[in-house]
């Protein structure tokens, strides 16, 4: 291997772009027609523009692989998001010749089915949620969640989804039914499917996730585990290593499952096999595998000093782990804590509801320092693209104490030290959380900020919501976020959603979710026009109410006065007689 084309953009192209030089390889870049600015395509030695603009020109499967011939390529690295789950991507590259940097076609189909991924657990005996686990009608899902204990709550999901859409927590029988069909309405609206399945609602349970890493003959080696259970809406925000929540026995079994896992599959390259925990009931269950660099793969890096993009380029190459001293006997035991924070471009309003924010960086300082890294593709004077990920910077911090308020401390002066302007961010929620007690105290469950709304005694501070609610109502705020102010809101919506379900039919998981949050904020703005509007509506018929009553009253005295002289006529004229 001597040449790699990357097939992503922004900070993740970048963090692999370091990891080929140091290894002595030659990098190709590729952009956009409208992403000709971005950062990473000072970090190749070439790049070469796609067809088309936006996120879209990154999933074109056939002109990436025409550059990769043209450039000489003959590794592709698929970064996360984008093509980076697609089998049919996996299969292209490999009748191309060129080798792609992750696992196989095969593996991609296993793990990129939720259904397929959780039959290949089951059958290995790996505990996973209770659900239908298929297309389910309304008379089957109230027969399941019948069948399960007491007091027990579902989930409503959607089969094509992601993201939280089409998804409702019930917790009562008589309640099902109204949910199911607002579920499989919002599936409808945001995949064009409104097939639903079930599963358990597990309550007050953590999510956490081992890291493997296979050679593609059978050995597998885990790299220990990271916590993710702050989320809003289904996605992280924060993530640690290791876990400060998990007991050694659990751990262990947890070790066990997510190794045979991989195992069966004969898995090649970087995978995150991914669970929900109860350390107090030592209960796990499986949800899903991703079979791809992570996101979050920064803080077991950060815990274990190890190259994770290094090592998935090594075995690519074909060597095995044995040849990169990656065996089990090799990996240590993590040190200390690293904490990750994702900086999106984003406002919060006080119910605690994120719009998708943007704009420029007018200032753009990341912090620095001993055990502080940050990961991001931005600088003084980039103007941001709404058509892509809103996902700004990476925080991550490591302390080689084995002291989780220290690690917390540092990650939050480091948010602090982070100067940033000209757009709206998500850096004060973040700093939040981060000095919240319950976090502090490892409280926190994995609702702890669910669907972005205040839980488990954390609320958002009433004066940053106030900033943030009147940012969004800034007229260069306004500018940069096109629907508000005009009769696009419909269009924008639509075009949105359909820009996320093409996302998701590529497996672009995190990509779609960029979409539907854009999708969410033009929602919120039609909903508040349609609102001002009967309000409106209401206020023009009152005062027409008014009018008509008025009118009516004028004739009625008019008739009166008429029906009078009429009758002293008719009174003067019998007279007359």
């Amino acid at each position: 291997m001597k040449t790699v084309l990357l097939a992503n953009r922004g900070e993740i192209a970048i963090r692999i772009a370091r990891t080929c030089s140091d290894l002595g390889l030659r990098t190709i870049g590729i952009y956009s027609e409208d992403d000709a600015n971005s950062l990473h395509l000072s970090k190749v030695d070439e790049a070469y523009k796609l067809e088309g603009k936006g996120a879209q020109a990154y999933l074109d499967i056939k002109t990436i692989i025409r550059i990769a011939k043209e450039s000489k390529a003959d590794a592709i690295h698929p970064g996360y998001g984008f093509l980076s789950e697609n089998a049919l991507f996996a299969s292209s590259v490999k009748r191309a010749k060129i080798k792609f940097i992750g696992p196989n076609e095969k593996t991609l189909n296993i793990f990129g089915d939720k259904t397929s991924a959780k039959e290949l657990a089951s059958s290995l005996n790996i505990p996973v949620i209770a659900g239908t686990n298929e297309k389910t009608s309304i008379r089957q899902a109230q027969s399941f969640m019948k069948s399960l204990r007491k007091n027990s709550s579902v989930v409503i999901k959607a089969i094509s989804g992601g993201g939280g859409r089409g998804m409702r927590v019930v917790s009562k029988t008589d309640e099902l039914r109204e949910s199911f069909d607002r579920a499989a309405s919002e599936a409808k609206a945001s995949f064009d499917s409104p097939d639903l399945y079930l599963e358990e609602y597990l309550k007050n349970y953590r999510h956490i996730e081992f890291q493997v890493i296979g050679d593609g003959t059978g050995a597998v080696s885990h790299l220990h585990e990271r916590e993710c259970s702050i989320q809003r809406r289904y996605q992280k925000l924060i993530e640690i290593a290791p876990s400060p929540s998990l007991n050694p026995e659990l751990k262990t079994k947890m070790i066990e499952a997510s190794l045979l896992l991989a195992q069966t599959v004969k898995y090649e390259g970087l995978a995150t096999i991914e669970f929900l925990v109860n350390a107090e009931k030592n209960d796990f269950r499986f949800i899903e595998c991703n079979p791809r660099l992570q996101v979050e793969h920064t803080v077991t890096e950060s815990v274990l000093s190890l190259d994770l993009v290094k090592a998935q380029i090594q075995v690519a190459s074909g060597k095995t782990l044995r040849q990169i001293k990656l065996e089990q006997k090799n990996i240590p035991e993590p040190r200390g804590y690293a904490i990750q924070s994702r900086v999106n471009m984003e406002t919060i309003d006080s119910q605690g509801i994120a719009n998708p924010g943007g704009g420029i960086f007018e200032k753009f300082d990341l912090p620095s320092g001993p055990g502080v890294r940050a990961d991001s593709y931005g600088y003084a004077g980039y103007e941001t693209n709404p058509l892509f990920d809103s996902l700004i910077a990476k925080i991550i911090t490591y302390s080689p104490e084995d002291n989780f308020k220290q690690a917390i401390k540092r990650n939050y002066r480091s948010l602090c030290e982070f100067k940033i302007t000209g757009v709206p961010t998500n850096l004060d929620l973040l700093k939040n959380i981060l000095v919240n007690q319950d976090f502090r105290n490892n409280n926190s469950k994995r609702n702890f900020r669910r669907n972005g709304r205040s839980e488990r005694g954390f609320k958002p501070n009433n004066d940053r919501a106030k900033f943030s609610s009147n940012f969004s109502n800034n007229e260069n705020f306004q500018r940069k976020i096109p629907g508000r102010n005009n009769h696009n809101a419909p269009k924008l919506i639509e075009k949105y959603n359909n820009l996320a379900r093409e996302a998701l039919s590529v497996g672009d998981k995190i990509l779609s979710e960029n979409y539907f949050q854009h999708a969410d904020h033009f929602t919120r703005i039609l909903n508040e026009q349609e609102s001002f509007k009967k309000k409106r509506f209401s206020v023009d018929s009152l005062e027409n109410k008014d009018l008509d009553e008025n009118k009516n009253l004028e004739e009625v005295k008019k008739e009166d006065t008429q029906n009078k002289v009429a009758n002293d006529k008719e009174q003067v004229e019998a007279k007359v007689v």
